[in-house]
């Protein structure tokens, strides 16, 4: 990846890629970072880098212009979905969540 313009978070770089890479994290060729995958993916699109994300995010179905290949060595994150308590959810919004605790009390 040394060379290539990378397109990242910036939580990416202050604390995936040193757990991933160590020291080598200086000599990457960040281009630029975002917070949102869709806006990265349009950037890739318009061949402008190549976006580090997470697996599962991308259409990379034949009709896609995308393709996802995973980091090696493997590099996992933790990721935790938030809340206030007592929280009033919308009825959308209610009704991920309890799809969501679905999901999750099945892996």
């Amino acid at each position: 990846m040394l060379g290539l313009p990378i397109i990242c978070s910036i939580q990416a770089i202050y604390t995936d890629f040193p757990r991933w890479c160590g020291d080598k994290v200086e000599k990457l060729n960040i281009f630029t970072t975002i917070n949102l995958f869709y806006n990265g993916s349009i950037f890739v699109k318009e061949g402008l880098g190549y976006l580090l994300t997470f697996d599962k995010l991308a259409d990379i179905s034949t009709e896609s212009d995308l393709c996802f290949r995973p980091l090696d060595p493997k590099l996992e994150t933790k990721m935790y979905i938030i809340w206030k308590k007592h929280q009033q959810f919308t009825p959308v919004t209610a009704l991920f969540m309890e799809e969501l605790k679905s999901v999750l009390e099945r892996e």
